[in-house]
């Protein structure tokens, strides 16, 4: 009798391995197809980004940002950008010798 449940269990193999090898064929097919779905998609934006990689654009722009954090240019740029119109009030007040309205950096901006 175990013979026999052997011989059928071996049987019963053979289909259900060729059923696994079809699902497994369209498995790839269709990963496949995704797969060029994807390149396509993304084939202009990846032609872009390599050639902003040749031509170096990227690797300034990182150079640049990372300079500017360490000098601390936003905080020159803040501390110019607030200190030229008061520096320009004191000028044209010792020239013109008579105070000029006031106009307050919020008007400025």
């Amino acid at each position: 009798m175990a013979t026999r449940a052997l011989e059928g269990a071996l049987r019963g193999l053979a289909p259900l391995a060729h059923s696994i090898a079809a699902i497994l064929e369209h498995e790839a097919i269709d990963a496949d197809a995704l797969q060029q779905i994807a390149a396509s998609a993304y084939a202009p934006e990846l032609a872009s980004l390599a050639s902003a990689l040749q031509g170096g654009l990227i690797l300034r722009a990182e150079v640049l940002r990372r300079w500017n954090d360490f000098v601390g240019a936003d905080q020159v740029a803040r501390f110019i950008s607030s200190g030229i119109p008061a520096c320009d009030d004191i000028w044209a007040d010792a020239f013109q010798g008579q105070d000029r309205p006031q106009i307050s950096s919020e008007a400025r901006s």
